[in-house]
């Protein structure tokens, strides 16, 4: 078999496909072994192409979850379709009988953790699956995956950047020739691959795991380094390019991690809060230049992390944390940096930029969880089961309130969907608050809620599932 009729066999098996860089050993081996004297030439050639797909064939069948054979569109464990009446299904991922114990969604992809101890990514667009990533130990993750924020968009930005830089330079090379203007476009061009390759340095994600923090690569999850904390972790890291915000709530103060130095620690951000028992540290959250975060005594610290100071404090006084969040909007021709958070029964919303309070809602009860922005509406659910959609601007009037829900699901073009009491999901007039429609949830037992591509996602036992509403 010469090395281009197996390359032609490589190329057919099923996704998710050999990767490059196997397909060259094997390749290579063939041509090598091709040159050995006949007598030999067989038996390595043999020896060799089994070894390789056998290697392929493990990964395949063994670490990912599920080939392209297992991605059923809409289909059940009984056979019958499985979509909601109100939704299409875009693509079912099989777990291969792994019980899933908790899911995160990114911008990009779509984490899923399963009970031996394995967190899995896939392409949250198409499902299809990019890596898995066992814990040194094999214990599960304390709290859901961080990735770096904003880093793949940066660096997509910067890809297209580098296709327009490089047709410029081919096109004025054409026309004009060698000079000082194919030179200057060459170093414009070599600027863009260096920034490229720094964003690639912090294009991770973060693991936390009984004091042991790991980060993977966010496109293969091939582990990079581990790093054992001389703290223990109170929350999930909140991780930009080059550092990781740690919460550390029995001193009440957020730790700073250098990802370039295998996360040393580099600086604390103190709080002013006396230390309590069994205390609690909302946040962190981070939008350039700050970063946010909310003491046990319920007091909003707002650091600069360019100098680390300290630029803002807001005392809203003791109660449950939940948040922050922080989302820009814009307002009368003006964007409006909107930090939100709960404390007590009380949910805020403050001028990020500037510590001023915009307004705040007595909600009844104290939150279950953080609030949700989507568009111009807030949504939160209170302790007692009330789901709460709220105007984000100008100032947080309650628009509609809905009794005896679990959480609000997601935002469709027109209504608003969460999920009820006895496993149902009500459809609901976001103006007006109004029930349109009930929908039995199956055998679904998460949802999560992606509203920016109109793309939701459940899970149910053996599967991940997305969604999108229909017209």
């Amino acid at each position: 078999m010469t090395p281009d009729e197996m390359d032609a066999l490589l190329q057919q098996l099923p996704p998710p496909s050999p990767s490059p860089g196997l397909r060259e050993r094997v390749l290579a081996d063939l041509d090598r072994r091709r040159s050995q004297p006949s007598s030999t030439r067989k038996l390595a050639w043999g020896i060799a192409l089994a070894a390789s797909l056998a290697g392929f064939a493990a990964v395949v069948w063994v670490i990912l979850p599920g080939p392209s054979s297992d991605a059923r569109i809409g289909r059940d464990q009984d056979g019958k379709r499985g979509d909601l009446k109100f939704a299409q299904v875009q693509w079912e991922r099989e777990t291969k009988g792994r019980e899933i114990t908790r899911t995160t969604l990114s911008s990009r992809q779509l984490f899923f953790e399963t009970r031996d101890g394995l967190v899995n990514a896939l392409d949250r667009f198409t499902g299809t699956p990019e890596w898995v990533h066992q814990l040194p130990g094999g214990s599960p993750p304390d709290w859901p995956p961080a990735v770096a924020q904003g880093v793949a968009e940066e660096i997509q930005q910067l890809e297209a950047d580098l296709k327009l830089a490089t047709r410029k330079l081919d096109q004025t090379l054409q026309e004009k020739g060698p000079g000082p203007e194919v030179q200057a476009l060459q170093r414009k061009r070599n600027e863009i691959r260096e920034r490229i390759r720094v964003a690639g340095l912090g294009d991770n994600v973060y693991l936390l795991s009984r004091q042991v923090l790991s980060c993977v690569s966010r496109t293969t999850g091939a582990l990079l380094w581990t790093n054992r904390l001389a703290f223990v972790p109170s929350g999930p890291p909140f991780a930009i390019r080059g550092f990781l915000f740690v919460p550390e709530a029995s001193a009440g103060r957020l730790r700073v991690l250098d990802v370039e130095k295998k996360g040393a620690e580099v600086r604390t951000y103190p709080s002013r809060a006396e230390a309590r028992a069994n205390p609690s540290l909302g946040g962190p959250v981070y939008a350039d230049p700050s970063v946010y975060f909310i003491a046990p005594d319920g007091t909003v610290h707002s650091y600069r992390v360019t100098d680390g100071a300290l630029v803002w404090i807001f005392e809203a006084g003791p109660g449950r944390i939940g948040g922050p969040v922080v989302h820009h909007l814009k307002s009368g021709g003006v964007t409006i940096r909107l930090l939100l958070f709960s404390v007590g029964r009380n949910l805020y919303a403050m001028d990020g930029n500037a510590g001023k309070l915009i307004w705040k809602t007595d909600c009844g009860a104290p939150l279950d969880g953080g609030p949700v922005l989507v568009g111009e509406g807030v949504y939160a659910r209170t302790e007692k089961g009330d789901v709460l959609a709220l105007e984000a601007l100008p100032g947080g009037r309650i628009r509609w309130r809905q009794s005896g829900c679990e959480r609000f699901l997601f935002k469709g073009k027109v209504d608003a969907y969460v999920l009820g009491a006895n496993r149902e999901i009500l459809a609901v007039d976001d103006q007006t608050g109004e029930v349109s429609g009930r929908y039995p949830a199956g055998s679904f037992a998460e949802f999560l809620g992606q509203s920016s591509e109109g793309l939701f996602y459940a899970v149910r036992p053996g599967a991940v599932v997305c969604f999108k509403e229909k017209e």
